[in-house]
């Protein structure tokens, strides 16, 4: 319920919310263009991958517009969910989640077909990975040991506002 609990103080409707585990660089006004044109209720920043198996497949159709989900297992090519998020903060209050639920399972895989999901391709370079503070590349493999107090931060939400966003530009 991070993400909840966040947008529950956001004073806009559309909010950047970005995953802290997953690392790799996106195009914020391309990702909040898309997400405004479609009147989306939540856009996700993808990354197109090849050969690759520690990640799900995310399947869109040609303007973008998120079709399914689907589990992690290998893929010769595909796109992957990097933990983005634009979010339209009125959209997803109006759903009703318990104080514990996942975000990716709950929200994103339950309302696939109900609700106005969208995916912004993103050429962002490597994807990095933190788990149990290790940093893993997109192919799993190990790059460094992290400190111990990172993993602390596993599965923390960040919610920006548009307006801070531009900001910090």
């Amino acid at each position: 319920g991070a993400i909840q609990l966040a947008i529950k103080e956001a004073r806009t409707n559309d909010v950047l919310v970005a995953n802290g585990d997953t690392l790799f660089k996106i195009d914020l006004d391309s990702l909040y263009q898309l997400h405004s044109s479609a009147n989306a209720e939540c856009t996700l920043a993808l990354k197109q991958m090849k050969e690759f198996d520690r990640y799900g497949a995310v399947e869109i159709d040609p303007s973008g517009r998120i079709l399914s989900f689907r589990e992690k297992q290998f893929y010769p090519e595909g796109f992957i969910n990097g933990g983005i998020y634009v979010l339209d903060r009125n959209s997803f209050l109006s759903v009703s989640f318990p104080d514990k639920f996942s975000f990716e399972k709950d929200y994103l895989g339950q309302f696939t077909t109900q609700k106005k999901f969208y995916g912004s391709i993103q050429d962002g370079g490597s994807v990095l990975t933190f788990l149990h503070g290790k940093l893993y590349n997109e192919h799993g493999i190990f790059t460094q040991q992290t400190n111990k107090h990172d993993e602390s931060y596993l599965g923390i939400y960040v919610v920006f506002q548009p307006h801070e966003l531009k900001q910090h530009k």
